[in-house]
């Protein structure tokens, strides 16, 4: 039996949900939960509010035991961008570097 923990980033709150599918293909719902960002969803985007939004979700996860083998995490918004980069271990001067690169490339 695989387990699977989805995460939805919202702008009114961070829901969550684990789903298990057993060999017969049928899939139940193990955990679920929600946690509502309040003020935190009109806030403006810092490195406070994604501290803060960060610190709910670890709430959520323990709290509603998102816990499973394979994990995936959703985001929208018209300023939504996620893309996964393996990245030797560099200082974090360089790390920012390359960030603002990769963003720097999707805009143009």
């Amino acid at each position: 039996m695989s387990t699977t923990a989805g995460i939805d980033l919202g702008s009114e709150a961070i829901k969550g949900v684990v789903l298990s599918k057993n060999k017969s293909g049928a899939v139940e719902v193990i955990a679920a939960g929600t946690l509502p960002l309040g003020d935190l969803g009109r806030m403006e985007d810092s490195p406070d509010k994604a501290l803060a939004v960060g610190l709910k979700l670890k709430e959520l996860v323990k709290t509603a035991r998102l816990k499973a083998g394979t994990r995936r995490i959703g985001a929208s918004g018209k300023n939504t961008s996620i893309r996964y980069l393996q990245v030797p271990p560099v200082p974090p001067w360089r790390l920012e570097m390359l960030v603002n690169y990769e963003v720097q490339e999707r805009v143009t």
